[in-house]
């Protein structure tokens, strides 16, 4: 972008209370105009009901304050602003949209309600293109529009260089039968949204089988919360079978005690803790609607699952009866599959990515 100046024509929206650390870190590279989308009126924050949340998108759109741009980066899927393109746009305007949250796959999946998802559809395939954070975030925007669908783009995420050679140097313990599940909380929306009911319900019946496994929770989250979904007694006595962790510094001290790690998320578009695993030489089993399943399924697609507790318990236990040699070029192989995920490379990608949006918002007919 050096024959451009992104500051004089490029502003980036964003959510409450703040933009993903990386989706920042991708806008800053492209402008230094960032604001909350939800102005003039806040709602992302609150909890309205959604005939008056509808409303508000109205009078966002209506009241839109970000007239004197040229290109607007939007960071996940938002009505009003394409209520505002309907409005009073000009085809000199583009509106370019970052999907990396779970919302394409609720859509998917009837979480919405049927004007919520007919509503936000029609936004979806007014967008002048589509930035799509890993390639099940571009599989689900082309299921759901088919032939209206705008331009799709994929980009990725990754923690920092720096994090990345540490986790290097993690040794981690392939003979033991610890497992490592690392999902931020407290909130029962993410509880879901991470499938951790369905991770809880499968470690409960794999101990039948593997009674020496142990479960390690990285992240915000209560035995309350959790005693629904398996007995509490595993969390409790002098050995638990169940081990919160809660929010972890150094996680390296921690990866260097797992032989596994498991995701079996709904939705979740590319999660860069999984990245963090496979750095560390750790194999994970992921759900087949989480955004990096094609990292994993290059390595082994077994290791790649439906939302099934039980195929979930069965491929648990079928890993920990593998002798060491195997696990051990399990390790190398995801390793090995994580490199190019890194924060710099993500970032670098994404500029190059988001000049091929704006050459071909440029030139359509090329």
């Amino acid at each position: 972008m050096s024959d451009r100046n992104p500051d004089d024509r490029i502003v980036y929206l964003h959510g409450r209370p703040d933009a993903h650390p990386l989706h920042k870190s991708f806008a800053n590279s492209v402008t230094g105009n960032h604001f909350h989308v939800d102005a003039p009126i806040r709602w992302q924050d609150k909890n309205f009901h959604p005939v008056i949340l509808l409303f508000i998108w109205f009078l966002n759109a209506l009241f839109f304050p970000f007239k004197n741009y040229r290109i607007y980066l939007i960071d996940n899927l938002h009505v009003s602003v394409i209520l505002f393109k309907a409005f009073f746009s000009t085809k000199k305007r583009k509106f370019i949209v970052h999907l990396g949250s779970h919302t394409l796959y609720f859509m998917k999946t009837g979480r919405f309600s049927r004007l919520n998802l007919k509503l936000h559809k029609w936004a979806l395939s007014k967008y002048d293109a589509l930035i799509c954070e890993g390639e099940m975030a571009q599989r689900l925007a082309k299921d759901l529009l088919g032939d209206k669908c705008p331009p799709t783009y994929v980009t990725f995420l990754g923690p920092l260089a720096s994090r990345t050679q540490l986790l290097h140097k993690v040794n981690p313990d392939l003979n033991s039968q610890n497992i490592l599940i690392m999902a931020s909380g407290p909130d029962m929306f993410r509880l879901h949204y991470k499938g951790l009911d369905l991770m809880l319900r499968s470690f409960s019946a794999l101990l039948e089988v593997c009674p020496d496994a142990r479960l390690f929770i990285m992240g915000r989250w209560t035995k309350e919360q959790l005693y629904a979904y398996v007995p509490s007694e595993l969390f409790n006595g002098a050995d638990p079978k169940i081990v919160l962790l809660g929010y972890v510094n150094d996680i390296t001290e921690v990866l260097a005690k797992m032989s596994l790690c498991i995701h079996l998320s709904r939705g979740d578009a590319f999660p860069t803790a999984t990245i963090e695993a496979m750095s560390a030489g750790i194999p994970i089993i992921m759900s087949n609607v989480t955004g990096t399943q094609d990292i994993v399924a290059s390595v082994d697609d077994s290791f790649v699952l439906p939302l099934d507790e039980t195929k979930l318990k069965n491929k648990i236990s079928n890993y920990f009866q593998l002798k060491i040699d195997e696990k051990k070029a399990l390790s190398d192989c995801f390793r090995k599959a994580s490199e190019p995920y890194t924060e710099e490379n993500a970032v670098a990608h994404y500029r190059r990515t988001f000049n091929s949006v704006l050459a071909a918002l440029d030139n359509p007919s090329t």
